[in-house]
Formats: structure tokens, sequence, C-alpha cells
């Protein structure tokens, strides 16, 4: 700069520049040669590295010329019907990928919306690809194949094998010579499909810098683009810039008359799938909103209560990965239950609704018990990596819960999982609920005194009164409440002191629905005893009922769910505790079983 009097960087640049655009090809590549000879390639690079130019070096930009001349080859890129490429205020030269570690395998230049020239790394070449492992190439853009361009020359040595030291002279020469310039060659443009032509527009928002600007010709277009960049986990993080011009997008869109997404009538259909076609457009603006926390909700089950009204019905990424995740583990609970458990409400019944809003406290009780759960059942959760993930679980949860809500047999699986649960599930209906309307017109059989059936036992009874409370779906009653709470102590003492041991044979074994008074009483005995062994009362000791008697019922009906949970998932210790029966009592607790006579 001072040898020529340069004051400034963009002087430094036009000075340059001039040389590049009044300097023909052939003489800018004869200076480069001369500058390989004076210096040497490895003193070139040296000074490259370390940004040192010897003010006596002519012509210095020659020698950059000449190696990107001779290390790429130019092919043109059109881009698919009915997209664009996009420009960006540092797009234009851009480099991508890699190869052996070293940068810089593409150099892209968009110039115009329609049309790149990209300079592509003769490694690429189709002749030189089949001797190079693959693994060492990575780039965003390897599956768009460009042929290279087929040359005419006017020189017998141009068109000559290049095989020794003698004729690869013998063609440099030819290569810098006038006659050169009359050389011919003929370009096939490569036209891109919809998802390449995304991957190099996501090339240069990758780039995109927050003072720089963004150049675009279709508005549906770079609404395609900017959201098939959003939707790659990889550009999420880094992708915040684009938020805006989204809304902007969308809001813009709304106010006109939008064609469908795939049925532009620029737009053919090819093998690639619509970016527009990933995330329903309002919930796209939702969940961007919520990302970068422009929307605020009362609580977490509020933020996934919205989502999950506008996912209802809709089939995109997002949705699909909740909806099955929800499938999983409610047809893991359908699988626990018996066919007479596996009910559904009666056509015209109104379903009972979960609320739209519910306090922070709770909804932080309620994700904190319900994740776990969920896992259990083999859904796929993610713990909370990122925001999104974080709803995506969140909505799961939610929809589990009103899938759950309409089946009472899944209800009452729930509501017995966990000692916390009752008191929280309870808390997210309105009061008189279905169940609940239910519940009260049969309180009066818990508090049944005078039974003009003396000859049924409690057995019978609890049998019949768990499957009037139990199995009733969502419900805020205290009487089913307290069933629930205490069935769940127990169910967790139990797994606590029992070995699990799987059952292939008998693994849905269901309890008979009546017994005889005497071995109901037996019966009564033996579980009181075993559960005080273990440090624990018996149920009815235990609820919280201001009145006796149905304190005494709910103990009962506790009993029967507990001996249908043993049942279920820890039989070949049941059977054990079984044969402690007097084998003359012919006694039976399971339906299509014999009786237990092996002592």
């Amino acid at each position: 700069m001072q040898a020529r009097g340069i004051r400034t960087a963009f002087e430094a640049w036009l000075h340059f520049l001039r040389y590049y655009l009044g300097t023909s090809h052939s003489d800018i590549m004869r200076d480069g040669m001369a500058l390989v000879k004076k210096y040497g390639l490895a003193g070139l690079q040296e000074m490259l590295t370390n940004s040192h130019i010897p003010p006596d070096a002519e012509n210095y930009p020659a020698f950059t010329y000449l190696c990107q001349a001779g290390n790429y080859f130019l092919s043109i890129w059109e881009a698919a019907e009915g997209e664009e490429f996009i420009l960006t205020h540092n797009a234009f030269g851009l480099w991508e990928g890699s190869a052996c570690g070293c940068p810089g395998i593409h150099r892209i230049f968009v110039i115009s919306p329609r049309v790149a020239l990209v300079l592509r790394s003769g490694l690429l070449r189709p002749e030189v690809m089949g001797s190079i492992n693959q693994g060492l190439f990575h780039s965003s853009l390897l599956d768009v194949t460009p042929a290279p361009a087929t040359p005419i020359y006017v020189s017998e040595v141009g068109s000559s094998s290049v095989d020794s030291m003698e004729s690869a002279l013998a063609y440099c020469r030819s290569k810098s010579s006038s006659e050169a310039a009359n050389d011919s060659f003929v370009f096939q443009i490569t036209k891109l499909s919809r998802h390449q032509t995304l991957e190099l527009n996501s090339v240069i928002l990758t780039n995109m810098k927050a003072t720089g600007s963004l150049t675009f010709l279709s508005r549906e277009s770079m609404l395609r683009t900017a959201r098939a960049f959003r939707s790659s986990p990889i550009n999420l993080p880094e992708s915040n810039l684009l938020v805006p011009l989204i809304e902007h997008l969308t809001i813009i869109g709304s106010t006109e008359t939008l064609q469908p997404p795939l049925q532009s009538q620029t737009t053919v259909p090819d093998e690639d799938i619509d970016a527009l076609s990933f995330v329903d457009v309002a919930l796209y603006v939702l969940l961007m909103q919520i990302y970068t926390g422009r929307k605020q909700f009362a609580s977490a089950y509020d933020r996934a209560y919205v989502v999950l009204k506008f996912i209802e019905k809709r089939s995109t990424p997002f949705a699909d990965g909740i909806n099955g995740e929800v499938e999983k583990a409610f047809h893991t609970c359908k699988g626990e239950l018996h066919s007479e458990e596996v009910r559904s409400l009666p056509e015209g019944v109104r379903v009972t609704l979960l609320l739209s809003s519910i306090p922070e406290e709770l909804s932080s009780q309620l994700f904190f018990f319900m994740m776990p759960y969920m896992g259990g059942l083999g859904a796929a959760m993610s713990g909370g990596k990122g925001i999104l993930e974080t709803l995506q679980d969140e909505v799961a949860v939610v929809s589990f819960l009103q899938c759950a809500s309409r089946s009472p047999g899944v209800w009452h699986m729930l509501s017995c999982s966990n000692p916390e649960a009752p008191n929280i599930l309870s808390k997210l209906f309105k009061e008189d609920t279905l169940a609940d309307r239910i519940a009260a017109s049969s309180v009066e059989l818990l508090l049944d005194h005078d039974s003009p059936d003396t000859s049924s036992s409690w057995y019978d009874r609890a049998y019949a009164l768990r499957d009037a409370f139990g199995m009733l779906g969502p419900t805020t009653n205290p009487v089913s409440l307290d069933y629930y709470r205490l069935s769940a102590h127990l169910i967790q003492r139990l797994d606590d002191v029992m070995l699990v041991t799987p059952n292939s044979k008998r693994p849905k074994a269901r309890l008979v629905h009546t017994m005889p008074k005497g071995q109901s009483d037996f019966l009564m005995v033996f579980i009181t005893e075993m559960l005080r062994l273990m440090g624990y009362n018996h149920p009815s000791e235990d609820t919280r009922g201001e009145d006796e008697e149905c304190s005494k019922r709910i103990g009962e009906m506790v009993i029967v769910n507990i001996l249908a949970w043993w049942g279920k998932h820890r039989r070949s210790s049941l059977d054990f505790s079984l044969k402690e029966f007097p084998p003359e009592m012919n006694f039976k607790l399971f339906e299509d079983e014999d009786a237990v006579v092996d002592n």
C-alpha cells in the first residue's frame, strides 16, 4: 500500500479489482506462473498465510486467481421450479465444505434468483472422486453432481493427454498462449431439486450476520427457505434472526389469498417435501414465539394446552412425534387392562374436559409426576434438553391425559400409580364431572349398614364398589380420591418389598367376581396380617373418611384392587402366599383357573 500510495482498505480492494477486470485470463495465468517461478509455491503460500506481500511482488493477485482456476471447475446451478436463490451481504464468493481437513470445496456466487455459479473443487470431478475416500469430504452439497464443462480446443496440444512432465509443460504453455483465447467450453446447466435449492440457501443463511442484509425476490419462496432452515435442529439455536422475518411474511400472507403448499402454479411435483408442509403456519409462528420468549403463559401446562389445540387434527412432524409417543404409552396402559376394564364412554355422554389453565405450582407437580410415568410406559421423553424438546414432552403429557380421561380403565390405572396422583389429577377438572355425579348417587351403597343379602361377602360388595367408584373416569369425589390414594400407597409399599417375578403363563389373570363368605373372611384375615407384618395398617384404619363405615368400605375396595395388581404384576409371589391356605378350603381367586390345591 505504501509503495503504491494506497491509503485505505477500500482503495486496496479497488486496486486489485482493476487488475482482475482489466487483465485477460491468459495474462493473469502468465503472471501467476511468473510468481511461482520467482518465489516458489511454498514461498507464495507463506505470504498468503502471513498476509505479507513483498513490495516487489508485481501483480500478486494473479497467484490467488491461478490457485482458484487450477483447483476448481466452474458449474452453473439453476434453482428448482417455484424456488429461488437468496443473497446476503457476505454471500458472493462464500466457501462451503471441506476435503481432507482443508476448507472450501465449493465457492458460491449467486448471480440471480434463478442462477448461481459454483466453483467446485477438482477433487470432486467424476474421474477423481472414485479414487478418494468419501469419508474425507464434508459438505451439504455433495448430492449435487454437476458435470465439468466439455472443452473444444483449437490447438492439438490443448486436447492431448497429460502423461509426462514434458506434456504437462506443453499443456501449460498452450493454455497461456494467445491461441487458447479461442478455446470454447460447453456447460450443462445443473437443475437442482427443491431440497438441494434449500440446502444451498441454508449455507448462505448460516453465514448471515445481524448487521448485514438479506435479499430475495419472492415472499413465498423466502418463507419456505426460512422455515426449512429453522426446521433443522442444527440451525435452530443460531437462526433467531429469521424469526421476525418469518412472522412478518406470515402476517402478510394471512392478509392475501395464499395458494396451498405444493400447489403453486410454478411448482412441479418431485421427490422432495415442501418446507411449508413441515409445520402449520399458525403453529410455526406460535412455536417461534415460545422459543424466543415473545409469548408467555401463566404455567407450562397452559402453554402445552394451547399448543395441543393447534396440533389436533394436523399432520406435521412436530405433531406426529407427539402423537406417536402418546399412542405408545396409551397402548401399554390398555394392554394391562382386562377386557371388561377397557371401556369407552357411552355414546352421547359429554366428555369431561381438561381445564385450559392451572397454577404454575400445580403444573410443576403434574409434569414432575407424569414425565417418569409416561417414560415407564415406553414413551420417549427428551428430559428437557431444550425448550422445544421440553414443550414436546409437556404437550405429550397433556395429550395423554386427554386420552386417558376418556378411558375409565386407563384413568383408574393412572390414578393408582402414585400417592400424589389423585390430588393432582382431580384439580385438572371442574367439579361435578360425570364421575362425580355417578359416585354421589352410589355413596349410599358404602353406608348400607343393613344389607338385605346377608349371605353376600365383603369381597362381593368390595368388587362391585371398586367397579362403581374406581372405574368411572376423572373425578373430584373425595371417596374415590381416598380409594385411589390408599391403593397407590399400598401398591408402592408392595412394589418395594416384593421381587419382580415374570409371569408369562398368566400375565392378565382376572379376579373372580364373587367369593363364598367363609373364604372371603379368611382372605381378609390373611391380607390384614400380611400388611401388618410389612408395618402397614389395615386400609380401613388408615383412611381419612369421616364415617367409620365408609372408611371400612374404602379399605375393602382397596384390598380387592391390591389383589388385582398383585395378580398382574407379582403373580408368582401371590401364588406362593396362597399356598398357605388350607387345601380343603378349595380357595379360588382367579377366573378360568383351578382352585389352589397344591400345599
